[in-house]
């Protein structure tokens, strides 16, 4: 018996198929980087892990080549980082000081480079995500829907009273006023408004998620405005390349900062706040901030490396938690409209008492 589609289930294909072509973008990136970018040699200059001020590390590489009739260079961050350093210095292991290695240059921009270009699990990873999740997305709403439509069909096959010789006589039939309408004994359009039921609980399940972690974030982003502050020395800032992928025309600005705590001398590199794709802003804000200059900065009492530069947060230091609790409304919304509009449509009403 065939389901008639809701629009739940539309929504969740549409998702899919959105998915889908988000994967495929990031495959046919992926795929130019590995095939159709020149490979030429680039000298190793050097090394180094920079944190991000909040535990985690990345490794960093700076590459020295000739391309458009000009030497160039620049810092490569790693595609990845972690709270643990090893890492990161396993990723620069393959970056030795002084030798030569094999880099893809983006033929449109001599100044792009991808550092570890046959690094395939690193690229392929959007590719691979997207697409598993818009397949879930397409498949498993409509399968949801077909397997309920069969349940309640069974079910009401089995009510059903039987008919002929020595059976049980019948009840006497309802009024025409009290008797349910056709619609209300059809299969797919009661399987149609269970499924929508279900898919609705999912949502609103996925909603409370986001908005439990959208408080625990927004809780630790309130905790670093009581740490303690102390007064610091910018020792280094520069621009770097936030070269991740195929995100290789992104440049970020990276501050080193001194600082004493207890007694101890610390060296913490920072940075951000945010990366951009024009080069110009970010040596702006890089000038803003030169080397000698004094500033306070707030450090985890905890472990003191860990630092935030902003003593008084704006709105976009808490960007992360409302993207997470504007995503809930989302994912609460549309869990509403599937639990108490599309369960409720004349298709899917209960009968009369």
């Amino acid at each position: 018996m065939s389901s008639r589609p809701t629009g739940v289930t539309l929504v969740f294909v549409l998702v899919g198929v959105a998915l889908l072509a988000l994967g495929g973008w990031f495959g046919w990136r992926a795929w130019q980087v590995s095939t159709a970018w020149p490979r030429i040699p680039a000298a190793g200059l050097a090394t180094r892990v920079a944190a991000d001020g909040r535990g985690t590390q990345y490794g960093e590489v700076h590459l020295g080549w000739r391309a458009g009739g000009a030497e160039r260079d620049a810092w490569i961050r790693s595609r990845a980082g972690s709270s643990d350093a090893a890492l990161a210095a396993a990723w620069l292991a393959g970056f030795p000081v002084g030798d030569s290695v094999r880099v893809a240059l983006d033929p449109a921009d001599p100044s792009g480079i991808v550092a570890d270009p046959d690094d395939r699990t690193g690229a392929w990873l959007p590719t691979i995500v997207c697409g598993l999740l818009g397949l879930t997305f397409m498949i498993f709403p409509p399968w949801l829907v077909g397997v309920l439509d069969r349940l309640d069909a069974t079910s009401r096959e089995a009510a059903r009273p039987a008919s002929g010789p020595g059976s049980a006589p019948r009840e006497a039939e309802a009024p025409p006023a009290a008797r349910p309408s056709p619609a209300d004994h059809t299969p797919a359009e009661a399987g149609g408004t269970t499924a929508a039921r279900i898919v609705g609980v999912v949502f609103l399940a996925v909603a409370v998620v986001l908005a439990v972690a959208g408080g625990v974030w927004y809780d630790a982003r309130r905790a670093t405005t009581r740490w303690p502050v102390v007064d610091a020395v910018v020792t280094r800032v520069e621009v770097v390349t936030a070269a991740r992928g195929n995100d290789r025309r992104l440049w970020n600005s990276l501050t080193e900062y001194r600082y004493r705590v207890g007694g101890r001398e610390l060296v913490v590199q920072v940075a951000g706040p945010f990366a951009s794709a024009d080069r110009a802003a970010v040596e702006q804000r890089v000038r803003e901030r030169p080397v000698g200059s004094r500033v306070r900065i707030r450090h985890d009492p905890a472990v003191p490396e860990r630092i935030e530069t902003a003593l008084s947060p704006t709105l976009s230091y808490y960007s992360g938690p409302l993207v997470l609790a504007g995503m809930a409304l989302l994912f609460g919304g549309l869990g509403a409209m599937a639990t108490f509009v599309f369960a409720r449509r004349p298709g899917g009403a209960q009968a009369p008492r």
